[in-house]
Parts: C-alpha cells; structure tokens; sequence
C-alpha cells in the first residue's frame, strides 16, 4: 500500500517485488535488522536468494530495490510510532528515519513521505 501512495506509477513487477519481499520469512523468520550484517547477512542473502529463484518470485532491479527499501523501511517506523512510540527516540530509529529522508528525496516523494507521516 506504501508503494502505491509514494510511487507516481510503479510497474507491475515493482509491485510484485514490494508484494513477495518478505516471502523468505516464511522459512527463516523475521530476522531484527541488527542481525542482518557481517556474515550472517551474506548467508541470509544467498539463502533468499535461492528461495527467490525456487519459487520463481521477481527480483527487483536496483532503482526498484530502492523503492521496496524505502516502504519497508517505512513500514517499521510508522509500526512503531503505533505500538512502541518511545522507541523512535533511540539511536536505531533515529537512523532509520534519517535513512527514510534521504531515500524519499532521491526517490522524488519526500513530499508524500511528509504527508503520510503527518497523518
């Protein structure tokens, strides 16, 4: 749904991509993004990877795997301004807020971002 409201007119397989992106979960659980680095991320890359080309799910170009970055990223801090609101004032978040900003505006829809957030 982010996707939608955020991209001017995303492709069809952009939004099969932001659809499946959290398909390897289904096998590996959600993993906390402090996790995902060093060499557990490489593993968890590869493994998602073979899931990905198991099941034949799309995978998103670079300028796409922006897009679909952006929403998940978004996605967890608008989760958490909802159900843990005193957490968005640690560093973690702070960080990914800032990452949101910088991502929405070379993305050309900070405007958007700004105003789903305001709500």
């Amino acid at each position: 749904m982010l996707l939608l409201m955020l991209h001017p007119l995303p492709s069809a397989h952009l939004i099969a991509c932001t659809l499946t992106h959290d398909a390897a979960e289904i096998f590996t659980g959600d993993m906390p993004a402090p996790m995902k680095s060093g060499h557990l991320k490489e593993i968890m890359e590869r493994y998602e990877a073979q899931i990905a080309e198991k099941f034949e799910l799309p995978v998103p170009s670079d300028k796409d795997a922006r897009w679909v970055k952006l929403c998940d990223k978004l996605d967890a801090v608008l989760w958490v301004r909802e159900h843990a609101v005193h957490m968005l004032a640690t560093p973690d978040w702070i960080e990914q807020w800032e990452d949101i900003i910088k991502m929405s505006k070379a993305l050309g829809c900070y405007e958007k971002v700004e105003e789903l957030v305001a709500l």
